[in-house]
């Protein structure tokens, strides 16, 4: 497994913030496909976490 991770801050569900880790190359392919990674990671968050 590897070493490098890519982090992303966020609010949880009382308005903490909290720390989401991704494998480098899933963020990375992310960034590919998207233009804010850490936006959508935040509103997939607010979907599945509440």
């Amino acid at each position: 497994m590897s070493e490098d991770r890519t982090l992303y801050t966020i609010i949880d569900e009382v308005g903490v913030r909290t720390t989401i880790t991704l494998d480098k190359w899933v963020a990375d392919a992310l960034q590919g496909w998207m233009q804010d990674v850490h936006l959508w990671v935040q509103e997939t968050y607010n979907r599945v976490g509440l």
